[in-house]
């Protein structure tokens, strides 16, 4: 093994992970093992996985985080920030209050960043002027961005793309641009230019001009650095395996080490300090094995597998990216000596490693989502950095393969509607995976070599995201994963220069994830205008295989209303589904009303088995109907197989160039779906619509039950109070309140129950004790989430459950909220309510 030393490591102790989270962990303890391994369908080697990847110690409470196990005390918040890497949070804070902060101060009257203005903001500024720097003024304490109430027809207008030279705009720099262009075809060739991974040595070169003349790369720089210090001040993480070597493995450990290498390296790129060199070496020193106080590799690793890559190959990807930043980035910083030690380590713990039959290559069935994207990607990257260094072979061969196999499978791991075929959040993963190697092969290759082109609905992911985080959150349905660490939402940065959508780098730039230094290099600063000008605020997402609509009252209002629906087949989501169609979120006073739990404990035995009825997975409260908002028959988990179909109608309001939507009085909305094959051809029928200008939900269940027990549940961190047919949800903390009321039939009650499983639910694995127990569904303060209940009639008449949700804005009397008038799910149309 290669010897790096000289350095000595950091002094303090490894942050554990310290991104942010409402809710609760999986477990507490460090448990080697516990792991079980399961065959994969169709035969061929065990994959411990699944199709997942199995996480002990991520945090189990969704973005919802409606529920706490075990609170660790790097868990600072009851507020989940979805998508930030870690050390992000760290300087929101600072960077913020210096830079986003300024504006917010000035405009502090014409926003809504107070979080008891509860009522629809107006336009109270108006402005042509087309230089206002940061659109948002600052993040609320969901780290979802704040704007002011401000109509601009100059800087707010349609996205579009600006010439250098703007009248009222900061002259951008004339920066050189020279993409690379093979002279061979029919084979890979590399540039030899340096930098190349992520990025080319003409973005490089020009971002001291660039952070100069563009507000948002200056605050982004400005992030970036307070991070790289604080990543310098603290210790590499410690090798503790999380569940064992063939459980979670050294995943965090290795995303941790990546996004520390991944800030010194551009500091020391911007700054030529060398204490970023000294602190860069140290990280690979020990991340390589060989440190004798931080011991990198146990017993476990057979034949010196630091990186895990027999077991578990998300690390070892996770590691070469991180020596692939380092030695490209850094290659200049080094001499020859210490170059072959990271070539060496690339190759032997990396590269060399990989092989054919790995079940996450889809060798033997098929295999989309973020394991594909993020093991193809760490493979593409490592090997373009030192293709021309090396003679053995490793680079070149390897290269050809991932970008074949990404191919195959990584580039359809969204549906043809742009949904990811696992969930919200692991569309990080899998996007931040998939978008590094297509800007590395286009840097180095001058080709995306079909990562782009193959699937031309790729693209379409980006709106999947824009639609599925609410006003306050993601609609965060099924497992939510890890930590984020090097995981952010910046592929959308990418994908908007790639697919010629300016919308979605405009989007990015104001999220709480962006800086980092991704998008020092990929954002486009010619993009111009609002992201939110004339991009509906509904969408209908219509593939069978994970259909589901969205809906809202404004894009910039994060006191708003939000409501999403899905109906979704629960297969091929790489066992990290929930049973749980009909399963809706809302959003509005800057609260979430109905919640999701997010993931169970990954360590349990067979979680990630497989999507069949009679799975394991679909013994914990979290994954069965029970645990969803939606309708429970005969309290048994509804059929998997099912598609229901969909519907849906718009109309499609935009915003104009303003921040504050002008609603029509005829705005509408709906989705609704027929369930019957869900629940085993009983007659029930699901929808959901804003009304009243969007400022009420109506929730319509249509069902024909002639026998056996049917139950509507609903999940909230609110305190509830009932009173026959009315249940009154508050917040305490902020004081948004949303009443609930059964419209009909007018015999029913609410009912309220804590959210643990039921007696007749069918046992956990080894009766559900240590890894294999239900988390407990509490909030960060212990108080147990409640399950909103209404026990439904069995009778041979069809009938009609209405529910409507009432948020108590400030600006509305009791006057102004309606009663709807019941209209057959089939009838419904934009004009119907």
């Amino acid at each position: 093994m290669a010897s790096y030393n000289n350095y000595e490591p950091a002094s303090g102790q490894a942050p554990n992970g310290e991104q942010q989270y409402y809710g609760a962990q999986s477990s507490a303890q460090l448990a080697p093992g516990g792991y079980e391994m399961h065959e994969p369908a169709g035969g061929g080697p065990p994959s411990p996985y699944g199709s997942g990847d199995a996480f002990q110690y991520a945090n189990a409470g969704s973005g919802e985080g409606f529920a706490a196990r075990r609170q660790k005390a790097w868990y600072l918040s009851k507020w989940i920030k979805i998508g930030l890497p870690v050390a992000v949070l760290v300087a929101i804070g600072a960077i913020l209050g210096g830079v986003l902060g300024s504006r917010a101060a000035d405009d502090d009257d014409d926003s809504n960043t107070d979080s008891s203005k509860k009522s629809s903001p107006s336009a109270t500024k108006t402005s042509n002027n087309p230089n206002v720097g940061l659109f948002a003024t600052s993040l609320n304490h969901w780290t979802v961005p704040v704007y002011p109430s401000e109509t601009n027809t100059a800087a707010f207008v349609a996205p579009t793309i600006r010439p250098t030279s703007t009248s009222g705009l900061p002259t951008l720099p004339s920066c050189t641009s020279n993409p690379f262009t093979p002279t061979q075809t029919g084979s890979i060739e590399v540039t030899t230019e340096r930098p190349r991974v992520f990025g080319a040595k003409s973005r490089w070169d020009c971002l001291p001009d660039l952070i100069a003349a563009d507000d948002y790369l200056k605050s982004w720089n400005d992030t970036i650095m307070a991070n790289a210090t604080y990543w310098h001040d603290r210790a590499a993480p410690q090798y503790i395996p999380d569940g064992g070597l063939d459980g979670s493995g050294v995943l965090d450990q290795a995303r941790e080490i990546q996004l520390a290498i991944k800030h010194f390296a551009y500091a020391w790129r911007m700054t030529n300090d060398e204490k970023w060199k000294t602190e860069t070496w140290n990280r690979l020193r020990i991340a390589a094995g060989n440190d004798t106080d931080n011991v990198y590799g146990q017993s476990g690793n057979k034949d010196g597998d630091v990186w895990n890559a027999n077991l578990h190959f998300l690390d070892a990807a996770e590691f070469m990216n991180a020596f692939a930043i380092a030695y490209d980035w850094m290659y200049d910083a080094w001499d020859n000596d210490r170059k072959e030690q990271i070539k060496w380590s690339i190759i032997n713990l990396g590269l060399n490693r990989v092989q054919n039959d790995m079940w996450w290559r889809g060798t033997y069935n098929p295999v989309t989502g973020n394991w594909n994207c993020v093991c193809n990607g760490g493979i593409i990257n490592a090997a373009i950095a030192i293709y021309e260094d090396d003679s053995s072979g490793a680079a070149s061969s390897k290269l050809q393969d991932a970008i074949q196999n990404a191919n195959e499978q990584c580039v359809n791991s969204v549906h043809q509607d742009g949904t990811w075929v696992e969930t919200a959040n692991y569309w990080y993963f899998g996007t931040s995976g998939h978008a590094q190697a297509v800007m590395t092969l286009i840097t180095a290759t001058g080709s995306d070599q079909g990562l782009i082109t193959t699937n031309p609905e790729f693209g379409l992911t980006a709106l999947f995201h824009m639609h599925v985080f609410g006003q306050t959150q993601l609609f965060n349905y099924g497992d939510h994963g890890p930590n984020k660490f090097t995981a952010t939402a910046n592929a959308l940065l990418v994908y908007g220069n790639q697919y010629s959508e300016p919308h979605y780098g405009l989007y990015q730039r104001d999220r709480s994830d962006v800086a980092e230094p991704n998008a020092m290099l990929w954002y486009n600063q010619t993009q111009y205008g609002a992201w939110f000008n004339d991009l509906p605020i509904d969408h209908h997402f219509n593939d069978t295989r994970g259909a589901w609509a969205a809906m809202r009252s404004s894009w910039t209002d994060p006191n708003g209303l939000y409501i999403a629906m899905k109906a979704g087949n629960m297969t091929g989501h790489q066992t990290h589904g929930d049973v749980d169609y009909g399963d809706f979120v809302i959003d509005a006073l800057g609260e979430r009303w109905a919640g999701e739990l997010g993931s169970a404990d990954y360590l349990g035995d067979g979680y990630f088995s497989n999507e069949t009825q009679g799975s394991n997975r679909w013994r914990w409260y979290r994954k069965r109907t029970e645990g969803q908002n939606t309708l429970l028959l005969n309290t048994e988990n509804a059929n998997v197989l099912a598609e229901p179909a969909t519907n849906f109608d718009s109309t499609y309001d935009t915003h104009g160039p303003s921040t504050v939507i002008d609603l029509p009085d005829n705005t509408a909305a709906y989705f609704w779906t027929n369930l019957a094959s869900a629940y085993n051809d009983t007659s029930i029928a699901r929808g959901i619509r804003p009304i009243n200008k969007r400022r009420q939900v109506l929730l319509q269940d249509e069902i024909t039950l002639p026998s056996g027990t049917l139950q509507w549940r609903m999940h909230t961190n609110a305190t509830v109070s009932i009173d026959g047919s009315t249940a009154t949800l508050l917040y305490p903390g902020s004081g948004a309140k949303m009443e609930i009321k059964i419209l009909s039939p007018d015999n029913l009650s609410f009912g309220q129950t804590d959210a643990v499983r039921l007696e007749s639910d069918p046992p956990l694995p080894d009766g559900g004790t240590g890894l294999n127990a239900d988390i407990p569904n509490t909030d960060a303060n212990g108080k147990n989430t409640t399950v909103l209940t209404i026990d439904l009639p069995a009778q041979s008449d069809a009938y009609t459950l209405m529910v409507l949700f009432n948020p108590q804005w400030d600006d509305l009397s009791e006057s102004d909220y309606v009663t709807p008038k019941t209209v057959a799910l089939a009838d419904w149309s934009l004009t119907s309510h």
